[in-house]
């Protein structure tokens, strides 16, 4: 069965060691079952997207030896697809607009009654704005799906659908099954859109996959608990079902994950130390292996 992948990098800084490993694993990938191999930039931050990095991007890629099927996907020009499909659940009585700012959560979730809940105590949106209509949307208002609402419209928890997901990678390695219970505890009602770009990264993902035919997305294990979110709204889009590789996370000397932040460990920097491209993509596959 041939493998169809994607590298989905956001311009908004230098690729790093981390980049080339997820883009080398994902192009091995469909290399080996001759399948195809798309670049997307995800470029929907327009005040932190920068074409100089769109650039650097593919110049990177072409200097590590990664070619890739065309044509190349930006987000920044598919907003009329993600609003079309933002449209259809809220047609569907699943969302809501949210007028609520970071400090008002906050604020809100440090009340004396407010626990704190979800895996590792995460800080849930305690759905201030769930019953406030589309009438009273403004300009600043983000949207949110109504994870309540998305039970009733199943049927309720007896009737939810067995949505399950296949993970590949080999931390979480086999089947996973999401709930209603799972979602409201862990991510409460999730933003489908934010009031700077119109959407979100959960909403433009899946849409963005089904379209480009991904049949298995590979990305680094510190997105895992997205993967629920996402097969939420391939259910509810009626989208295709990939499978999913979350891999390691190449890390610094101090145990943290590489970030566009650290300069020191660019694919450039690496370049200019000394390294040449077979030793960079040597580090890479060592972890890969």
């Amino acid at each position: 069965m041939t493998t169809i992948e994607r590298f989905a990098p956001s311009p908004t800084g230098y690729l790093h060691l981390g980049h080339a490993y997820s883009a080398l694993m994902a192009w091995r990938s469909s290399q080996t079952t001759k399948g195809k191999f798309y670049l997307r930039i995800e470029d929907l931050d327009s005040t932190r997207s920068k074409e100089q990095f769109t650039i650097a991007i593919v110049e990177d890629l072409n200097r590590l030896g990664i070619n890739w099927d065309p044509p190349v996907i930006y987000q920044s020009n598919r907003h009329p697809i993600y609003t079309e499909q933002l449209s259809k659940l809220i047609r569907m009585g699943l969302c809501y607009p949210c007028k609520c700012t970071r400090k008002d959560i906050q604020e809100s979730l440090e009340a004396p009654n407010m626990p704190l809940t979800g895996q590792n105590r995460k800080l849930i949106y305690p759905g201030t704005c769930r019953n406030r209509p589309f009438s009273e949307m403004t300009k600043g208002d983000a949207i949110r799906l109504n994870i309540s609402k998305v039970t009733d419209y199943f049927g309720g928890l007896a009737y939810f659908p067995n949505l399950n997901f296949t993970e590949l990678g080999p931390t979480n390695m086999g089947v996973h099954r999401v709930t209603p219970d799972f979602l409201q505890g862990n991510f409460g009602d999730i933003v489908l859109a934010r009031k700077d770009i119109g959407t979100s990264y959960h909403l433009a993902v899946v849409i963005d996959d089904a379209y480009m035919g991904i049949t298995n997305v590979t990305r680094g294990e510190d997105i895992f608990d997205s993967t629920y979110i996402h097969r939420l709204l391939i259910e509810l889009l009626e989208l295709p079902v990939p499978t999913w590789t979350h891999h390691q996370l190449i890390r610094d000397e101090a145990g943290k994950r590489l970030a566009k932040r650290t300069p020191s460990w660019t694919l450039r920097t690496l370049w200019d130390k000394g390294l040449n491209t077979e030793e960079i993509i040597a580090i890479a596959k060592k972890q890969i292996s």
